[in-house]
């Protein structure tokens, strides 16, 4: 969502308060760093098709690489802009690969180089690139996605999926060709490549495990190189119940007890102590179910509905798959499921609350459906049992869904909770260990104006007639979208109708089924250690890369070398990062 979105929200939420509203402050407005993201493209030399390289003649911070890339490979880090390599306006997904990812790519793909070509399956090989969320789970952080859309939508699947497409939720959503072609769809790269991930990781990071006599155990591992530091099996705390964050031996106040030096996951040799792992914690919550279960399945909480039907061709129980994987996993469908869980003996956790996308925060169902702010509560609370931090991404998507049908209050309420939210995570977090960065993927062609006096309602009338056709019109516009009505040869008297209403459809210029993004530049709003590196007009690739720098994850960890002397206060590597979407 662009600026004119934050503004009519803190308007809104102001006015929520009973308040004039123009007075009030989102919680972001609180932060104190704040950039834009540019959509002006800059120096950059765009790969041909079947090339997976995109040459800036002026990285910054770090560098991403797609699997298999040479040394000589460097990705464009400059930034963030929030155009795509073949859009001046944006999309959904080539954005997210940006800011998620650290390279700019295609619209309509997800986690690859502009190599790829949208539903082009057989462009796919050898063009993936991997997300700030695999650098943290590398690092040994345990990592949570929360959205309101499904969890397969544009978003979110960046942070761990790879495809040609957007739209290939599930199976049953694929082209044969891509199918064929051995292209996976989305829901299963959700359960499948996540856990490839934790199991995956080079570098040892700090991931605690449950061992067997009931202790809390974790790995301490170096920071400055894989192979250099500390590889020790302690005791940090006396069991699972405790949350308390434990400092590093040698800290004061904290006597390990060293169990076992074992070699690096990999080596031959020593097997690490029984009980203990790599697997750290993680936490999905949004919507989605009908991806994960056999076409014409029945959904559970809607079964007579065929709409919510199970869409996969293969016959696969993906939630099943999962739950099977996941030992000390949880599977919740219901709000009521959710908040009852015992986070202590929970290191799993996948919700999925709507067959597809979540209700509109307006219209949600309190007895079944958890608001936003609920699903964050949850994640932050059970990733902050690991001791070396967390990466968390949380979108208030259906902001991005109630701008494209035109409904403005809709989008708007959903940005207000989105707000609640970030003051919510603000709240459970700390910024001398905590990096948050409230931004967006693209703005729409939202806008409100005509002259309205202090305090004017927000989605009321402007206080002025057109001097052309001589009707009122609301101060909400919107320059394209479903809005656009001619009655009987004139545009419609909005006086008539209720434009007060949550589904309301303001008026628009031109008529779209959908209206569009907009293509000018979003804000980025960052507070926390590091939250310096946020300032001025940026390309939106850069965005990863400097919470990466922050946190001493991904490729560019030369820095850290300092963070191993013992004259240097131990913060970098045990950095947590959150990343707040207004989609």
């Amino acid at each position: 969502m662009g600026v004119s979105t934050v503004t009519a929200a803190r308007i809104l939420k102001g006015q929520l308060q009973h308040g004039q509203g123009e007075e009030s402050l989102l919680e972001m407005d609180k932060f104190p760093f704040v950039a834009l993201a540019k959509v002006s493209p800059p120096g950059t030399r765009h790969p041909p098709q079947g090339h997976g390289r995109a040459v800036s003649t002026k990285p910054k911070l770090g560098q991403g690489r797609a699997k298999g890339a040479g040394s000589g490979t460097r990705w464009l880090c400059q930034g963030p802009a929030t155009y795509n390599t073949n859009a001046q306006v944006p999309d959904s997904a080539g954005t997210a690969t940006a800011y998620l990812c650290g390279v700019k790519a295609n619209e309509g793909t997800l986690g690859v180089s502009a190599g790829v070509t949208r539903d082009r399956c057989n462009t796919t090989k050898g063009q993936e690139v991997t997300s700030i969320l695999h650098w943290a789970k590398e690092a040994g952080k345990a990592v949570g996605i929360v959205t309101t859309t499904r969890v397969t939508h544009a978003t979110p699947s960046a942070a761990y999926a790879h495809s040609a497409s957007r739209d290939w939720y599930s199976d049953g959503e694929m082209p044969p060709d891509a199918l064929e072609g051995g292209c996976k769809d989305i829901a299963r790269q959700l359960v499948e490549n996540i856990p490839e991930i934790e199991v995956g990781m080079r570098t040892p990071g700090m991931c605690p495990t449950v061992s067997e006599d009931g202790t809390r155990t974790a790995w301490v591992g170096g920071w400055s190189h894989p192979r250099v530091g500390i590889r020790l099996w302690i005791d940090v705390w006396p069991g699972p119940q405790t949350v308390e964050e434990p400092g590093l031996p040698g800290d004061a106040g904290l006597e390990p007890r060293v169990v076992e030096e074992p070699q690096l996951p990999g080596d031959v040799g020593l097997e690490p102590p029984r009980g203990a792992g790599l697997d750290c914690e993680c936490v999905i919550l949004g919507g989605g179910r009908k991806y994960m279960y056999p076409k014409n399945v029945s959904d559970v909480e809607y079964p007579h509905e065929e709409k919510h039907r199970g869409t996969r061709l293969d016959g696969r129980n993906l939630v099943q798959a999962w739950q099977e994987a996941k030992p000390r996993g949880k599977y919740v469908w219901h709000r009521r499921g959710l908040l009852a869980l015992n986070l202590s003996r929970v290191d799993f956790l996948l919700g999925l609350f709507e067959p597809g996308d979540m209700v509109y925060e307006l219209d949600r169902n309190n007895d079944t459906d958890p608001s936003l702010s609920e699903m964050v509560s949850v994640a932050i609370r059970m990733l902050q049992k690991n001791p070396r931090g967390f990466f968390l991404l949380v979108e208030g998507g259906r902001i991005d869904h109630g701008h494209h049908e035109g409904k403005a209050k809709q989008a708007l309420h959903e940005a207000v909770e989105l707000d609640r939210a970030i003051g919510l995570a603000t709240r459970l977090t700390s910024t001398q260990d905590t990096l948050s960065v409230v931004t967006a993927d693209h703005s729409h062609v939202f806008t409100f104006g005509g002259y309205t006096p202090r305090g004017n309602p927000i989605f009321g009338l402007a206080p002025m007639q057109s001097d052309v056709d001589r009707k009122p019109f609301t101060s909400i516009l919107y320059g394209n979208g479903p809005g656009y009505k001619i009655v009987a040869g004139e545009r419609e008297n909005v006086s008539a109708v209720d434009f007060a209403h949550a589904d309301y459809q303001a008026q628009s210029a031109v008529p779209l089924r959908q209206e569009t993004h907009g293509g000018e530049d979003v804000a980025v709003f960052a507070r926390g250690p590091m939250a310096h590196l946020l300032h001025g007009v940026h390309e939106q690739n850069y965005i990863p890369h400097a919470m990466a720098y922050a946190a001493c994850i991904g490729s560019n960890r030369g820095h850290c070398n300092a963070a191993a002397s013992p004259a240097t206060p131990l913060l970098l590597p045990f950095l947590s990062l959150l990343l707040l979407l207004l989609c």
